[in-house]
């Protein structure tokens, strides 16, 4: 396990809370429904396969998936506490569903009902088992497992009082370290783990580079907070109220953990069942690529994803091999001499797109999102976030294979700046309305958009 906290440090981002609270209910249901057929000989098999699906659909219908994390009690209160001890906040609605079954289950064990019998035992089960889980899962966020999914925290300023109330409040927060003008020995005297990790100018770097997930502000001096809120981040101030400080949000993440999880289990599945059914003619495309003209079938080229960090974006290559472009600077034409037969074909069709599914599987895009442009390009000969302010924001979710500004039509070069400020408004529209209803109904316009051939070249 400190190898893999290593791991995490070093690049990924940190584990959803979402997923470990799901992992723990998906165990204690299966834990159930074994218990259930070993009790019960005569119990249905599909259902048993089926309960633990069930019991996670039953929790995220009655809201447990929106809530925080479970919080590890101190034993002292435990007793006096109003709500049952095992369960989590969020909890409660799926315990008094399932608790009329559990009680009932004995009262009606003489009644010889081949059927009602079963399926009260499996209540009964699947409220024990799921609270059983849920007390692991508090306990276990008393650890490590606390750290790897707590929020990863940068406190704007030294403020040695914000740090340690930060470092006290919980599993919610892991403080990586301040950013202030200079090294403050207060800071490290109070919070020696939270190091000095450089001037504010470097917040957007390190929200970058080390995965941040929040920015609690105590010195809003130095630090460019309309920069900071085009990052995936959250930002918030701590308030010296009189009863206790308080974490007050100014900017959210553009998707809560829930939202990630679904959007992330999305891309996961539809670029497996993509790759599985289009792997015969994606080998075909590579094959024609190379009795076409000489070089590799592949082209690779730096692209810009979420909050800004660089990543090397797969497509076919449709262009001679002496003629690449690797950094963009050229955008292509409808009748560019430098694309080969087969490259014309398969800008055209959007075909040479098609290896940017592994890309979706590696985790550097996503099915839906916004389209990422080469660095060199520019729209009429000036720089995108000069053309719009806002330009920056796109970045707040992974990159797509196709988008909202792709179904609607802004497709192909960006010759001229309202071409591209179209473009970046259609994408901020998504950024900002994020659903997976508007992802599907993204993915059902997009083979229309791709067989109009609309600006495609």
């Amino acid at each position: 396990m400190p190898g893999f906290t290593r791991a995490l440090d070093r690049g990924a981002a940190r584990l959803n809370p979402v997923a470990a609270r799901i992992a723990a209910d998906l165990a204690g249901a299966g834990l159930a429904a074994w218990l259930w057929v070993v009790l019960c000989p005569g119990a249905p098999a599909p259902l048993a396969a089926a309960a633990p699906a069930l019991a996670v659909v039953l929790l995220a219908a009655t809201g447990s998936y929106r809530s925080r994390l479970p919080r590890p009690r101190p034993s002292r209160r435990r007793l006096s506490h109003p709500r049952l001890p095992l369960l989590s906040r969020g909890f409660s609605p799926a315990l008094w569903l399932g608790i009329a079954p559990a009680v009932a289950a004995p009262a009606h064990a003489g009644s010889g009902d081949g059927v009602l019998m079963p399926a009260l035992w499996l209540a009964t089960l699947l409220v024990l088992a799921l609270g059983l889980g849920r007390a692991v899962l508090a306990a276990a966020l008393a650890g490590r497992l606390g750290r790897l999914c707590a929020a990863r925290t940068v406190l704007a300023g030294a403020d040695p009082a914000a740090a340690g109330w930060l470092r006290a409040i919980g599993p919610d927060h892991r403080l990586i370290g301040y950013v202030a003008d200079r090294p403050d020995p207060a800071m490290a005297a109070a919070c020696p783990a939270a190091p000095w990790l450089g001037p504010p100018v470097v917040l957007p770097e390190l929200v970058r580079a080390r995965r941040i997930d929040q920015i609690v502000l105590t010195d809003a001096d130095g630090a460019d907070i309309p920069l900071l809120a085009r990052l995936d981040v959250r930002l918030a101030v701590v308030l010296p109220l009189p009863h206790g400080p308080r974490l007050v949000p100014l900017a959210q993440a553009s998707l809560s953990d829930s939202a990630r999880l679904l959007k992330r289990a999305e891309d996961i599945v539809g670029a497996a069942l993509a790759l599985a059914l289009l792997a015969l003619p994606m080998l075909l495309i590579a094959l024609a690529i190379r009795l076409d003209s000489r070089g590799p079938v592949l082209f690779a080229q730096t692209r810009t994803g979420l909050n800004g960090r660089p990543f090397r974006m797969l497509k076919f290559r449709t262009m001679r091999a002496d003629a690449a472009d690797p950094h963009g600077s050229r955008q292509t034409s409808r009748d560019d001499p430098r694309l080969t037969r087969i490259g014309r074909l398969l800008r055209r069709s959007s075909a040479d797109e098609l290896p940017q599914l592994f890309n979706v599987l590696r985790g550097e895009m996503s099915l839906i999102g916004p389209r990422p442009h080469a660095l060199g390009t520019r729209a009429a000969g000036r720089a995108f976030d000069q053309v719009h302010r806002d330009y920056a924001a796109r970045h707040r979710l992974r990159p797509g294979l196709t988008g909202l500004a792709q179904v609607r039509g802004h497709r192909g070069a960006l010759e001229s700046e309202a071409k591209l400020m179209a473009r970046t408004e259609s994408d901020l529209d998504y950024v900002g309305g994020w659903s997976l209803w508007r992802d599907l109904l993204i993915l059902a316009r997009t083979p229309w958009a791709v067989l109009r051939m609309r600006n495609a070249y």
